[in-house]
């Protein structure tokens, strides 16, 4: 397999794995820049055989649809979702030529005919969460009882975990202004983001934490390089979108991990969390109906809590694993390889 990108935090475990990375600037405004990005990729096909081409976003449509035309290759194509675009913003143009649209959700899906030609194929395939990394079994004891310390958070009565970067379209001031209303005053927030993400955001958080009277409630506790621990230390991991989401793989992580989720029906993540079953879902942007959540799920005795984790992982496991998901991928680039699929 080859992949091109700018960069990325994972190439260095997909060189591991035998795959092969062309570092590109897709970044690239100039022409002339653009014109040798799709000259390499070009070249790359043929020299590495490749059937299938899968771009992702406007620029990786159209560098994808130029090099298909000119090396008879079918192409696919993933929307990104982008909090600063209209989900309607998400499926472009460029895609048209494309032999099938892969969405990540329900909710991608039935943006294509509002953008496309309604006899577009669309794919609807999840991203994929690897049960084996997220598995609440696999967690050492040690490595919990170290983030604990890390976090002090060995001494709270109640945990809810917020992972993401800071930015307003993840929802923040929504939880902070659903905590100060809830009945149960002793939960601590632990918001899990790295240090250097928005921090003019972040000086708007903290003022909303002391006008709230949270101080000591809410903690930004930085990175988590490990975070099916850092979902074991939770009691409800909040995900209160305001923006809309194609997937969100922090809902399938936690449910992975057998932890309550309660998050906003904003995008796709109602086909990830099963209202009642797996977790709550709120309407985006209502701090009440958040708050009421966040208690309900934090008053569940061990057997309900038992119950809803079982659920929850079963439900990742049968709809969501990355196996299943990798299957499916390579089912499609199979079928659209073979001669009758171009």
């Amino acid at each position: 397999m080859v992949a091109a990108s700018r960069h990325g935090a994972l190439v260095g475990e997909f060189r591991q794995s035998g795959g092969i990375h062309l570092a590109l600037p897709f970044d690239a405004v100039s022409p002339l820049t653009r014109w040798r990005i799709a000259r390499r990729l070009k070249a790359a096909v043929a020299a590495h055989r490749i059937t299938v081409i899968h771009a992702y976003g406007r620029r990786g449509a159209r560098l994808a649809r130029a090099v298909s035309k000119s090396t008879g290759v079918p192409f696919v194509a993933s929307p990104i979702a982008h909090e600063h675009h209209e989900p309607e913003k998400w499926v472009v143009p460029e895609m048209a030529a494309a032999r099938a649209i892969i969405a990540a959700s329900d909710f991608v899906a039935a943006l294509v005919p509002q953008a496309l030609s309604a006899a577009t194929r669309v794919e609807v395939i999840p991203r994929g969460v690897d049960l084996r990394r997220f598995d609440p079994a696999a967690v050492r004891t040690e490595k919990l009882v170290r983030q604990m310390q890390d976090w002090r958070a060995d001494d709270l009565s109640a945990v809810i975990l917020m992972p993401g970067r800071v930015a307003p379209g993840k929802g923040h001031d929504i939880l902070l202004r659903a905590m100060a209303r809830m009945n149960n005053k002793h939960a601590t927030c632990l918001i899990v983001a790295r240090d250097e993400d928005n921090p003019k955001y972040r000086e708007t958080l903290l003022k909303l934490i002391a006008e709230l009277e949270l101080e000591g409630r809410v903690r930004f506790v930085g990175y988590a390089p490990d975070m099916p621990v850092a979902y074991m230390l939770a009691d409800v991991v909040a995900v209160p979108s305001r923006t809309p989401e194609a997937f969100n793989s922090i809902c399938a992580e936690a449910l992975a991990m057998g932890r309550p989720v309660v998050a906003s029906t904003a995008g796709g993540t109602p086909g990830i969390v099963i209202e009642g079953k797996t977790g709550w879902l709120v309407p985006p942007a209502d701090p009440e109906a958040l708050a009421r959540a966040l208690d309900d799920a934090l008053s569940l005795d061990e057997t309900a809590r038992v119950r809803l984790g079982d659920a929850a992982r079963m439900h990742i496991a049968a709809h969501f694993s990355l196996a299943m998901v990798g299957e499916r991928m390579i089912g499609l680039y199979q079928e659209l390889a073979a001669p009758t699929g171009r």
